[in-house]
This record gives C-alpha cells, structure tokens and sequence, in this order.
C-alpha cells in the first residue's frame, strides 16, 4: 500500500547514520514545513525505535527552513527519544532554522548549538 508520508520529499532529504559507539547522526537536508514534517517524523521516529542508540544527533547544517509543523516535529521526536532514555541534539543549525527555535523558546529544550561535535 502506498503511504504518502513515507514517500521522499524533493525539497527534503534525511540520512541516517551510526555515530561514535552508541549514537546515530541525522543530517537533515532541505525544508522542513507542513509537506515534508511527517516524512522527517517517520524517519525519526524509525531511527529511534530500530536502533535504541544513545544519542541521536541532528545535523542541520543543510536545513534551510523550519515552520511550526517541523517544530512540533522536533518536540514529538525529542518526546519519543526521552521515553527511549535517548539524548538528542541539533548541530550546525544556521541562523533561519534558529531564529524559530530561539522565537519559541525551544533552544535549550532541544540542545541546539550553532557548532557541532560530530567529528570529534
């Protein structure tokens, strides 16, 4: 059956992958709005649940827009994550995806940083 949520967004690509021991790094291409949040929430969600790491890193370094609906994306998935006793975090977010969070006050929730540790 095709599900329309799961179907891959032009304007919105999402790579999983592990990090360090425990950990998996999501870098998050793209939009995230309205069209293209249920497909970053499958993936998510999916990343979280299959693998069970210890930390789920999102790298938003290629993120170019985020909306209320990508925001309550990253709410549900942190939600999910917490209840998983995951630690997530976004990195490299660029300034357009951060004022939103900052405008919501969803900074510190989130464990945004402007930099990242990925590499080290």
């Amino acid at each position: 059956m095709n599900n329309p949520e799961r179907e891959p967004s032009p304007t919105l690509a999402v790579v999983v992958a592990p990090h360090g021991g425990a950990g998996l790094v999501a870098t998050v291409r793209g939009e995230v709005d309205l069209a293209t949040a249920p497909q970053l929430h499958a993936i998510l969600i999916d990343a979280v649940t299959a693998y069970q790491p210890r930390q789920l890193v999102i790298d938003a370094a290629a993120m170019t827009f985020l909306d209320a609906a990508g925001m309550s994306v990253l709410i549900s998935v942190y939600q999910h994550a917490e209840a998983h006793n995951v630690v997530i975090r976004m990195e490299n977010v660029q300034s357009s995806v951060m004022v939103p969070l900052r405008v919501v006050d969803l900074v510190d929730f989130l464990r945004v940083s402007q930099r990242s540790d990925i590499r080290q």
